[in-house]
């Protein structure tokens, strides 16, 4: 498996100081996956209190992050 990161998603990781040692577990092992629009994937893993939620499209062997969040819970 190979990770890309779109410009989008290189910025938004910046901007919300998202780790990139949390992607790669992430989507390695992920808690859930839940199928999205057309060929995305959500990728979700817990870590500590917080929930990463990773956006990719898978092109071969190629897996493209398109953006990547935490979700919050009340």
């Amino acid at each position: 498996m190979r990770l890309k990161y779109s410009p989008h998603a290189k910025d938004q990781i910046k901007y919300r100081n998202i780790p990139f040692s949390k992607i790669r577990p992430t989507v390695k092992s992920p808690e859930k996956i839940i199928f999205s629009y057309k060929t995305r994937k959500l990728y979700q893993k817990t870590f500590g209190k917080k929930t990463l939620e990773v956006v990719v499209v898978e092109k071969g062997d190629i897996m493209i992050v398109v953006t990547c969040y935490y979700l919050y819970e009340n």
